[in-house]
């Protein structure tokens, strides 16, 4: 690698950064749970894709974290990353279930990256 590429490099993971640290992640709830909507591409980057449990769901690019571990393995991810708190905005739906009840639960899939 040459060290334009190391630039380049060093460039990009700054720019992902700040990405990750600007965004806000919306924690939505029910009467009886809870979830923190993260978009897959950030728990890849925390390097926790793999370790989100079924308990969670998935809607197309974005994870709805169970309230209980799911949740705080993002958080703690996320903090040991940055060393400060994830900005949290909560949506409360008090009419009965949440819509997220009726995802698909969360599922990693592991990339195949070379033929056997």
């Amino acid at each position: 690698m040459t060290y334009q590429e190391m630039i380049e490099k060093t460039d990009m993971v700054a720019d992902i950064d700040r990405s990750v640290q600007q965004m806000a992640y919306e924690f939505e709830s029910d009467p009886g749970h809870g979830w923190l909507s993260v978009p897959r591409w950030v728990l890849r980057w925390l390097n926790i894709e793999h370790r989100i449990s079924w308990y969670s769901y998935q809607n197309g690019n974005d994870a709805f974290l169970e309230e209980d571990s799911d949740t705080y393995l993002f958080l703690k991810a996320y903090r040991q990353r940055y060393g400060t708190k994830a900005k949290i905005q909560e949506t409360r739906t008090n009419d009965g279930d949440s819509p997220i009840r009726s995802m698909q639960h969360y599922t990693y899939y592991k990339e195949v990256t070379e033929c056997v």
